[in-house]
């Protein structure tokens, strides 16, 4: 049986040298039909939701691919994160006339965002994975690998709540240390942004 199955796949690899060039490749197996429009695009917030999509290519096993791509959608999420923060947290500096290079100031800022991260990151949901299976004929044999999509979605609701979150264990560290500077910096950003009531929930 061991010889029948090589000798066939000898065969199989014969037809293939005598149709296709070394290097060409071809789709044999996918997560379901054509690519979907978000594989091309990210689609635009709606409904209260940001979109993102992160991708694996040339994953040598599924499982890998899907993992890395989780990721690569989750880095999306927190790079957006971190430059909506960051300019939340500037506006409010400049609007109080605090030079960027108050230290004090800085590692507040600095601290909140990474926080924000954090709290951001328990809200992304992944909506749908897309895969490709792609067969590369080398010349000699047949080699696969896949292409492996992830679209993750985070509801606008959460940065608000996180944001909040984020300001208020930056008030508790600057309550602690004593720091009236940094907590009144805190409170107007509360205020600017989501008025004196906001809490985090």
């Amino acid at each position: 049986m061991a010889l029948l199955a090589l000798a066939g796949a000898v065969v199989l690899v014969a037809a293939c040298s005598a149709t296709r060039l070394p290097g060409s490749e071809k789709i044999v197996e996918t997560s379901g039909g054509d690519r979907p429009d978000w594989v091309v695009e990210v689609p635009e917030d709606a409904d209260g939701l940001m979109f993102f999509r992160g991708f694996k290519t040339k994953a040598v096993t599924l499982e890998g691919g899907m993992t890395d791509a989780r990721e690569n959608a989750t880095r999306q999420v927190i790079e957006m994160i971190e430059q909506r923060g960051r300019a939340d947290y500037s506006n409010v500096r400049v609007e109080r006339g605090i030079p960027e290079t108050d230290a004090d100031i800085g590692s507040i800022i600095e601290d909140g965002l990474k926080i924000l991260a954090d709290n951001v990151i328990r809200g992304v949901k992944e909506r749908e994975v897309f895969f490709e299976k792609v067969e590369v004929f080398t010349g000699s044999e047949l080699k696969y690998y896949y292409n492996v999509y992830s679209l993750v979605a985070l509801p606008e609701s959460e940065y608000q709540i996180a944001m909040r979150r984020s300001i208020e264990a930056m008030k508790a560290r600057a309550r602690e240390a004593n720091n009236a500077r940094a907590e009144a910096f805190l409170d107007e950003l509360n205020r600017r942004f989501y008025g004196d009531e906001a809490k985090p929930r």
